[in-house]
């Protein structure tokens, strides 16, 4: 697409160069990644991802059930298959704001895992949507994204959405079906989420009527802190990226103090000293990963990288450690030993992209 004088001027002035760089900057932070679920768009915890992101420079991905089709539409009088149509756009947008992944678990306008409404049972959700088929797809979007921590945005409690209930459900169920090798799913190999998070708060108030507290807190993530470089607070970058669910009326403006921290419970953990922080456990940085025939290489990888950072913002120091970064990483990538494949290349492969 050939975009007019005006139109590129106007692409530039909407994303300052030092603001992107610096948020590309980032990801390179660490090798650890954060999959929220939740049933339909605008599920995702905008905010919370916006600090783990923008700010611990945690990998995002979000696994969406279905395309909302049966939600409100504030912008027109598309609904149903239509409606999902926009939905899934607006999902789209919203995701590339907060640099996050996004997967579905419906495939297709027909599928069955399908907005049908408001429901309060999750057995009955899943009875729709077809509960086999549902774990399936959620298993190989796991498999296929490997995070290290997944975390849901609702409780399953009475009182709550079905469709969301039906997703927490099954998160609890992913964890030891995406790690089981006897559980086939298009030959994708198992992997194993290392922390499951519950939300520490409630998801009352508007349509939902939590009937039960929100479960203890193990950590939290402080989300009230700001951007040092937009001076925007995580809430309201949250909110930017809100701001794309439009048939839903999202997106609102967080005034300096209402900013909140997210509580989070562990329901799961499969690392050492799990509960003691979220990135506790968790192999952080490329030198954390022991693998003799390529150590040096991920030593120098990781040592361009930190310089890389440090060197933020003079761009021609920051390009040559970056270089120097990717050429150590595609030298690991290509030697890689055969016993850390499963744990590493893929990690290897994301650090290389960003």
């Amino acid at each position: 697409m050939a975009y007019t004088d005006q139109e590129k001027i106007a692409l530039e002035k909407s994303q300052p160069r030092i603001v992107a760089i610096w948020q590309a900057l980032q990801p390179l932070k660490t090798c650890i990644s954060f999959m929220n679920s939740g049933a339909h768009p605008d599920d995702e915890t905008s905010a919370m991802m916006a600090c783990l992101n923008y700010q611990h420079g945690l990998d995002l991905s979000y696994a969406c059930a279905n395309r909302g089709e049966g939600g409100q539409n504030d912008i027109g009088i598309q609904s149903e298959q239509s409606l999902g149509t926009l939905r899934t756009a607006e999902m789209e947008r919203a995701s590339q704001a907060l640099n996050m992944r996004l997967y579905w678990l419906s495939e297709s306008p027909t599928d069955d895992i399908f907005d049908f409404g408001f429901s309060k049972s999750g057995e009955e959700t899943l009875g729709r949507w077809g509960a086999e088929r549902t774990l399936q797809r959620f298993v190989e979007i796991i498999r296929q994204e490997k995070p290290d921590i997944l975390c849901t945005t609702f409780l399953d409690v009475v009182g709550q959405h079905g469709h969301h209930r039906a997703m927490t459900q099954a998160a609890q169920k992913v964890m030891s079906l995406a790690a089981d090798a006897n559980y086939a799913c298009k030959d994708l190999p198992p992997w194993q989420v290392s922390k499951l998070y519950l939300p520490g708060w409630s998801g009352a108030g508007q349509a939902y009527d939590d009937a039960t507290p929100p479960p203890p807190a193990h950590i939290t993530v402080a989300g009230k802190g700001y951007d040092p470089i937009t001076g925007w607070s995580y809430e309201r970058l949250g909110q930017q990226s809100r701001a794309y669910h439009r048939t839903q009326g999202m997106g609102h403006w967080i005034a300096a103090g209402q900013e909140r921290d997210w509580p989070l419970h562990m329901a799961q953990g499969f690392v050492d000293n799990a509960e003691a922080t979220l990135l506790s456990g968790l192999a952080v940085k490329l030198t954390d990963f022991k693998a003799p025939q390529i150590q040096q290489h991920l030593d120098s990888a990781q040592a361009s990288i930190d310089r890389c950072i440090a060197a933020f913002p003079q761009t021609s120091e920051m390009l040559e450690h970056a270089s120097h970064a990717l050429q150590a990483i595609q030298t690991c990538l290509k030697h890689c030993p055969s016993q850390s494949t499963a744990d590493l290349e893929h990690r290897l492969t994301r650090k290389g992209q960003q």
